[in-house]
């Protein structure tokens, strides 16, 4: 084989391997234009860090005991309470409106038992995943209403197979659900207690789709970026940090209890109330404050036009080789 050959075969090796095979994923830090029209002057930004929020398991109490499973959508909604900066420089807070966002999952569970320890294992059999910017700031805590309007920016696939824990100490009573600044405020939700408990999981969306007016990602542009938003949450109950909202993406909390003055979040029984008297047939619902953070990891592809013109680069050294009578393909 001549030099010729093995260079053009070595090139042509290489090229097929850059149309096929992306490079490897990387973090990817974004821009974020609250005014919509594409103007990007502001830091590079690495975390999307989300306030406090509420998580509401449907249908999921009582969870079957392993090796039964509990299958049941998961709703969940907060507002960013931040972004951080890439370089670690600290918070960026959001110029004016608010980011929002709303996911719909659904989850199997089994539960275990270790000591006085009732311990929730989940995996997530998918979702979605949505993100929405109004510049007015109109969501509502307590109602759990205001936070799937405005513009949809961002839109992501829930992945399957993410797994969670909560765990839930039996051997401590029952105590108020709204635990979060009792004064002024009060309990808000009428009397509703809950077990406690805590924990935590990850979550992958991919699919990723974007407004390109509010969102501008670094490394490339959009027909080169394979997105994937990647998030770490933390689960909680009693709420301390927000409030217990009425709503979840639209679904009334059922708590396990004949009235909400007796209902307990979280224990099982035989009847399901929500806040507020109505009455449903069990199973009933475990209402969570959840505590999400986030951030973008991207996969590289190359241009079509970027492929094309290096074919044709690369069939004209073989035309010029060939023209000084050293063929590209002679043996």
């Amino acid at each position: 084989m001549t030099k010729v050959k093995q260079l053009v075969a070595a090139l042509s090796l290489a090229l097929g391997a850059v149309a096929v095979a992306p490079t490897q994923a990387a973090t990817v830090t974004f821009q974020f234009d609250p005014t919509g029209t594409g103007t990007f002057g502001g830091p590079a930004l690495g975390t999307l860090d989300f306030a406090p929020g509420n998580s509401i398991a449907v249908g999921a109490v009582p969870l079957a005991e392993s090796p039964a499973t509990t299958t049941f959508t998961l709703v969940t909604q907060s507002h960013l309470g931040t972004f951080i900066a890439a370089d670690g420089s600290g918070n960026v807070p959001l110029s004016t409106g608010e980011l929002t966002y709303q996911g719909v999952l659904r989850e199997t569970g089994t539960r275990g038992t270790i000591g006085t320890t009732q311990v929730g294992s989940f995996v997530t059999n998918g979702g979605v995943f949505n993100l929405y910017f109004d510049s007015t700031i109109n969501r509502n805590g307590i109602t759990g209403t205001g936070f799937g309007d405005g513009v949809r920016v961002l839109s992501g696939t829930v992945g399957a197979g993410d797994e969670s824990v909560f765990s839930i100490n039996t051997a401590k009573a029952p105590v108020l659900l709204d635990q979060h600044n009792p004064a002024p405020n009060g309990d808000d939700q009428h009397g509703v207690k809950s077990v406690s408990g805590q924990g935590g999981g990850q979550l992958s969306l991919s699919n990723i789709t974007y407004d390109a007016n509010y969102f501008k990602f670094s490394g490339g542009s959009p027909g080169q970026l394979i997105l994937d938003l990647l998030f770490n949450t933390s689960f909680i109950a009693p709420f301390s940090e927000t409030e217990p909202s009425d709503t979840v993406v639209g679904v009334t909390p059922f708590y396990s209890g004949a009235t909400p003055g007796t209902a307990v979040n979280g224990l099982v029984g035989t009847t399901c109330v929500s806040e507020f008297g109505a009455t449903r047939a069990t199973p009933c619902d475990f209402h969570f404050q959840s505590d999400a953070n986030g951030s973008f990891a991207g996969t590289f592809v190359p241009e079509p036009g970027t492929l094309a013109l290096l074919g044709i680069a690369f069939a004209g050294f073989g035309w010029r080789a060939s023209r000084r009578g050293m063929s590209p393909v002679a043996g």
